[in-house]
């Protein structure tokens, strides 16, 4: 009995601990994916890795010790009744391989069926966070009888996969609770039909043994299960862990290269403020098992510091792949990227954070309060703040609900110009302001006084 206690505690304890470091090995790895990767998982995907695959994994812990222990009390039990009955137990150990293969093609569509289920129960936990994501629209529009029927289809669906799975689980079970009754009933008979005598002592012996039996018969599917249940989720967890992560490498910080190449140019060549790139071709995708899709080839550019350059091309034409590849969100294929100081993005799609107006530009930085007037006037965000009641510490919501698609973006291009980099990279942030605000914030944001001497990258369709 101690030795069993002290058995489940530092199980138990090796069990939490496995469990808090895979989990923050999953949040970890969702830090770390480039964004064309980052899109193969959903965010369902993810929070099922984190909670349900992570526990299957884990519990993998008991069925290990259980699956060696098992067989070797089944096999000390029957030894003991060899030495009761003798070989008569030979057919009730008949009985149970008989039962052997049952239970694998029990086990095999067991797997199948559970693979089915989390793949519902994925697809339903992704439904139901875009459901409450914009819950308020939804309301608004009185959608929610539409998106009811569609997380109950999804759910109906699980339900049928997790029921076909439980189903399936009763008849591996009843195959292996009634081995014992078996078991007992052919020993008993063979024993009888070869001419031995059952007296008290054997009778009651083997019945203890019988029952010692039991526990780990019945168990034993569970184990089984449970270690099928391991396999698929730890399966799920390696090809979730195993994708390639965003390589920061390939962005090399080289004051040297930048000195050899702008050595003739101007008086500011010593500055190590800049991108190179050569002869770059790049991919979205590096995990293709087939020749990866070039998106951008043979792609030559050099940034000095100070200047402003816009890249004009119609829609689709490889603007922001460009972008991306100087912050090394895309894999390159041949050709070098390299970049020296610190490099701002800003993207057509903001990021925003769920908090205050003024923490989504600080972002974690110190407040300057004559920096932070200049960078909310510079992007017209002074007007916006004047009309809201808290002001810049007004919660503007979960990815900004609360903010217009124009107000977005600029908020995005205050954090830039409030974190002072050296290079800046915009992607397309006019297109979601008016004409008007548009001039004001190349004028005073973009090539205003606070962006000096800064390099710059703007990519737009808007040919004015």
């Amino acid at each position: 009995s101690f030795l069993d206690t002290q058995y489940s505690f530092r199980l138990a304890k090796l069990k939490l601990m496995l469990r808090s470091s895979m989990m923050g090995i999953v949040y970890r790895k969702c830090l770390c994916l480039s964004l064309s990767e980052r899109s193969r998982f959903s965010e369902g995907e993810i929070q099922t890795f984190m909670s349900v695959d992570v526990d299957r994994t884990v519990n993998i812990c008991n069925n290990l010790h259980d699956a060696w222990s098992f067989p070797l009390q089944i096999g000390l039990a029957l030894y003991l009744l060899y030495t009761q009955v003798n070989y008569a137990f030979l057919s009730g150990l008949a009985i149970t391989i008989i039962l052997i293969p049952v239970n694998k093609w029990i086990s095999t569509r067991i797997a199948t069926a559970t693979q089915k289920m989390m793949k519902q129960k994925d697809e339903r936990i992704s439904c139901a966070g875009e459901l409450l994501a914009h819950i308020r629209t939804v309301k608004m529009y009185s959608w929610d009888k539409l998106f009811t029927q569609r997380l109950n289809k999804r759910r109906e669906l699980e339900v049928k996969h997790l029921a076909t799975r439980k189903y399936l689980d009763a008849w591996c079970v009843y195959f292996w609770a009634t081995t014992p009754t078996l078991f007992s009933l052919f020993t008993f008979s063979i024993f009888a039909i070869m001419g031995h005598s059952l007296d008290a002592a054997t009778v009651f012996t083997c019945v203890a043994l019988f029952n010692t039996l039991i526990s780990p018969l019945n168990s034993l599917p569970w184990v089984i299960n449970g270690m099928i249940d391991s396999v698929i989720s730890s399966r799920r967890l390696h090809n979730y862990l195993s994708t390639p992560e965003h390589c920061s490498s390939e962005l090399t910080i080289s004051s040297d290269i930048v000195k050899d190449d702008f050595n003739r140019n101007t008086e500011t060549i010593y500055d190590p403020t800049t991108v190179i790139i050569r002869n770059l071709c790049c991919s979205w995708s590096s995990t293709s098992t087939v020749e990866p899709q070039i998106i951008l080839r043979d792609i030559s550019l050099q940034l000095q510091k100070g200047l402003f350059i816009a890249i004009v091309g119609e829609v689709g034409s490889g603007k922001s792949s460009l972008l991306n590849s100087i912050i090394g969100e895309m894999s390159v294929i041949s050709g070098s990227i390299n970049s020296c100081g610190s490099i701002a993005y800003v993207p057509q799609v903001p990021w925003i954070l769920s908090g205050s107006l003024r923490d989504n530009i600080l972002l974690g930085k110190g407040f300057d309060t004559r920096r932070y007037e200049e960078v909310i006037q510079a992007c017209t965000l002074d007007v916006d703040i004047s009309t809201m009641i808290g002001g810049d510490m007004s919660h503007i919501g979960e990815k900004g609900l609360n903010l217009s698609g124009g107000q977005r973006a600029r908020l995005a291009l205050a954090r830039a110009l409030y974190h002072d980099s050296d290079v800046y990279l915009f992607d397309d942030i006019l297109s979601a302001v008016d004409s008007e605000v548009a001039s004001w914030i190349l004028e005073k944001a973009i090539m205003g006084p606070q962006m000096k001497r800064k390099t710059q990258l703007l990519s737009t369709h808007n040919l004015q």
